[in-house]
């Protein structure tokens, strides 16, 4: 029997025993070669998650700096966490399905999906993303304004083109996604 054992990163807590006889094996790829799969990177545990600031505040909810810090010695990375408060079932699918969308981004344009974070339960649902310290575009072309020459508003506009369905998005809401 052959035991392949993957790497895990080292700033994630393993949350289960990563001992042969704890692991419940796959299906094999190789005649009968056991596999174990190690956890998922993309879930980040919430009692890592150490707020910093409030990044901005909609009508369903907020986004959040927090660091990743499963070490607890303050090294871990800036996350952007958003959350719904006081949602209801269609807020909740909407946040869903953007959540899936982000994942399946993949542009140097558009901030990066890092994974999700649940509740105690499973109740709640955290998006998390890449931490980007000037804010969305929307913000920074409004703090910025009266600096940005025709061609920087250019190759903003080129640099959205550029993300897939980007001026669609960006025409249906009037304004790029923040």
């Amino acid at each position: 029997m052959l035991f392949i054992y993957c790497s895990c990163p080292p700033d994630y807590e393993l949350l289960s025993d990563p001992t042969p006889g704890a692991l419940a094996p796959r299906d094999g790829l190789w005649n009968g070669a056991q596999l174990y799969a190690c956890q998922d990177p993309t879930i980040f545990e919430e009692r890592h998650l150490k707020y910093i600031s409030q990044l901005g505040k909609g009508n369903f909810g907020s986004v959040e700096l927090c660091r990743y810090d499963p070490l607890g010695d303050n090294t871990g990375a800036l996350v952007a966490v958003k959350q719904l408060q006081h949602s209801g079932p269609e807020q909740q699918k909407d946040f869903q399905r953007e959540i899936q969308i982000l994942k399946a981004l993949h542009s140097d344009f558009i901030v990066k999906y890092r994974g999700v974070s649940y509740g105690p339960g499973r109740q709640s649902l955290r998006l998390v993303m890449e931490y980007l310290p000037s804010g969305c575009l929307r913000d920074f072309l409004q703090r910025h304004r009266a600096r940005l020459d025709a061609g920087r508003l250019l190759l903003f506009a080129s640099q959205i083109c550029k993300v897939p369905g980007g001026c669609e998005r960006a025409g249906r809401r009037g304004t790029c996604g923040c």
